[in-house]
């Protein structure tokens, strides 16, 4: 009897100890880019011309950027950037003194698009809108690299913009 009960726990633990993580293999290639060769980031590009600006008082005109993947259901984050250049130079919003001295531009997101607004005296007693062409680049950032990154502050554009992944979409012509 002495001799079963030996055998069993010698069994058992020989069972146990070939039960060990054994080697996992070499890590495979990476994945490929998202749609515009970044990762995890979804970004478009718009260009509008100084006659696509909307007017709704002698001070603010808006213009609305369409981007069906912005949801205020979730909790992406949605960076819009602004360059008088398609290839760069770009500047977070929201921002002053761009096209001229003493203006503004910022922006509200709602499901499926971004409204910008930009607000000029322009030293008058009406604003006007920006007589150039603008570049924007609406980003949006999914909760994953929010939670890659968590000693950024997520309402410093200036911080956002350092961050590689967003670094690369600033890169990026689309």
């Amino acid at each position: 009897m002495k001799t079963i009960k030996y055998l069993s726990i010698l069994c058992i633990a020989a069972i146990f100890a070939s039960c060990t993580k054994g080697d996992t293999g070499a890590t495979g290639p990476a994945g490929a880019n998202g749609a515009n060769g970044v990762a995890n980031i979804s970004s478009y590009q718009y260009v509008i011309s100084p006659g696509d600006w909307a007017s709704n008082s002698n001070y603010w005109y808006y213009v609305d950027l369409s981007a069906s993947a912005i949801s205020n259901s979730n909790s992406d984050l949605v960076v819009v950037d602004v360059s008088e250049y398609s290839t760069g130079d770009w500047f977070g919003l929201p921002t002053s003194s761009f096209a001229v001295y003493g203006d503004g531009m910022e922006f509200d997101y709602y499901d499926g698009g971004v409204r910008v607004q930009y607000s000029s005296t322009n030293g008058s007693s009406s604003g006007t809108y920006p007589n150039i062409t603008l570049y924007f680049k609406v980003s949006i950032i999914p909760p994953a690299i929010q939670i890659k990154y968590p000693k950024v502050n997520w309402k410093n554009t200036a911080e956002i913009m350092q961050i590689p992944e967003m670094q690369a979409v600033l890169a990026n012509g689309k």
